[in-house]
């Protein structure tokens, strides 16, 4: 019998032995941690039963049974060093219950024991009561403390998971503005799970994102585990993430990783307001960016208006005006009828400049016809190689002066541009509108250029005011060898039927 127990015994021990090689080989991280302690552990008791067989033949079990504590041992120690089955909730109400029981034991003992003795009577009931009392006064007390350090045991410094999803709403409805309920946050959630560092990422659009990092003190940053990450949503749509680090030697375990998916749904409504608190900054400052760019613009314009007022007094002054009074001059010095002609003509052709000049600022054909004929008679006087074309809307309906204006002299200068730089060719002026907006392009075959890398002529910079002053928006598209598209929209203040 002692020789097939002894060959039994071999053979577990060698199944046992290449199972835990195998179960070795096929773990990572903490699970081959663990299996570091219970395989040394086991390897000593191996070693011992072996030993015992080579001194001490007639009891070699002695040194096995010395040794073999160690493998319940190693496997305590493996449990909670690395939190396998994350058994810290049953950790800790054994040790308050373990207080508690010995709390109330040490009570019973000093009132009934210790009183009964010195009283002469150990039985007495009154005692006993004594004690029951005594224990419910303090009980609740006691319990609270014991609480305390059995999770002292457990956390350590941290507190209880109750703890932190209590404190973490605490401190968003506590925080007064956005720029402190990030950080907030990510504290508190670092400080609940031993973490040592903990990044709270908000979702913006356009790709954009924030960040607010917490960083634990003291911490050796160097051996940290890979970061852990939990989608923060709202309403079913993501608005950020918690990014939780903790030391390569304490892992997450289960209960922390729910602990924090908790924290990611109380912190949903949060992150929501920040998002819409950078949402509208970035609009704000977006508005105030247009507003600078249109200030400058206007300014662009008044320079530009006073600039033509300047070269409109300076046209007058040197043509019409000298004209008027040369004609003036000569009609006082007239002393025959027949030389009255060719003042008359002189006069006329006075006239005929002076026309001229006020078509240039606002033709009279664009205010009687409207856009269409008034371009058509552009291209013509300029020889432009353009065409016109324009959907339906344009020859019933009429629009108001200031958007026709505005069409027009966009249509001019960019003509103006084809006719300088792209050697006249040939382009063509589109232009359609709907209930809502006037749409036009000046699509050209010139030689076109690189958009880029080439800086804005003073035409399309005209061009670029006039639009801006009418809250419309333009684009230019080009590439060098396939011509040159203007785009201009701008939306409609008025619409009338043609009279």
């Amino acid at each position: 019998l002692d020789g097939v127990g002894g060959a039994g015994t071999l053979i577990l021990f060698v199944a046992s032995a290449v199972e835990i090689v195998l179960r070795y080989r096929r773990s990572t991280g903490d699970q081959r941690a663990q299996m570091k302690w219970f395989a040394a552990a086991s390897a000593l008791a191996a070693g011992g039963f072996i030993l015992g067989f080579a001194t001490l033949p007639d009891n070699p079990a002695i040194a096995f049974a010395l040794l073999t504590p160690l493998i319940p041992i190693a496997a305590g120690i493996a449990i909670l060093r690395y939190h396998l089955y994350d058994i810290d909730v049953v950790i800790s109400k054994t040790v308050v219950v373990a207080l508690l029981a010995a709390f109330i034991a040490v009570v019973y003992v000093a009132v009934v024991v210790g009183i009964g003795t010195i009283a002469g009577s150990t039985t007495s009931p009154a005692l006993s009561i004594a004690a029951t009392v005594l224990v419910a006064v303090l009980f609740q007390p006691v319990r609270v403390r014991a609480q305390r350090l059995a999770n002292r045991l457990v956390y350590g410094e941290r507190a209880t998971p109750y703890e932190v999803i209590a404190g973490f709403s605490e401190r968003v409805a506590d925080a007064v503005s956005t720029d402190r309920v990030l950080p907030q946050m990510a504290e508190a959630a670092g400080r609940g799970v031993g973490a040592t560092e903990v990044s709270i990422r908000v979702r913006l659009p356009g790709g954009l994102e924030r960040i607010e990092r917490w960083l634990a003190p003291r911490v050796d940053r160097d051996r940290v585990a890979e970061p852990w990450t939990v989608t923060i949503g709202y309403q079913g749509e993501p608005v950020g993430d918690l990014i939780v680090t903790k030391p390569a030697n304490d892992p997450l375990t289960p209960g922390e990783q729910s602990l924090l998916r908790d924290l990611a749904a109380q912190a949903g409504l949060a992150l929501h307001n920040v998002r819409l608190t950078e949402e509208l900054e970035i609009r704000l400052r977006e508005l105030d960016e247009q507003a600078a760019a249109l200030r400058v613009s206007r300014e662009r314009l008044v320079t530009a208006r006073d600039a033509q007022r300047r070269g409109l007094q300076r046209d007058i002054h040197e043509g019409p005006e000298h004209q008027l009074l040369d004609i003036g001059r000569r009609l006082a010095a007239v002393d025959r009828p027949e030389e009255i002609d060719p003042l008359v003509d002189q006069a006329n052709a006075t006239l005929d400049g002076l026309r001229d000049l006020a078509r240039g600022i606002f033709p009279p054909l664009l205010a009687e016809q409207g856009m269409v004929p008034a371009l058509l008679a552009h291209i013509r006087k300029v020889g432009a190689n353009a065409t016109v074309e324009s959907s339906d809307a344009f020859g019933v309906r009429r629009f108001d002066p200031d958007t026709e204006a505005g069409v027009y002299f966009c249509c001019l200068q960019a003509i103006q541009n084809v006719i300088r730089h792209a050697d006249n060719a040939p382009c063509v002026v589109a232009l359609s509108g709907d209930a809502d907006a006037i749409a036009f392009e000046i699509r050209d075959d010139g030689p076109g250029f690189d958009v880029a890398a080439t800086p804005r002529g003073m035409g399309l910079q005209i061009v670029q005011d006039r639009v801006d002053a009418l809250d419309g928006s333009l684009q230019v598209t080009s590439d060098p060898g396939h011509g040159t598209r203007v785009a201009v929209r701008l939306p409609i203040r008025a619409l009338e039927p043609a009279p």
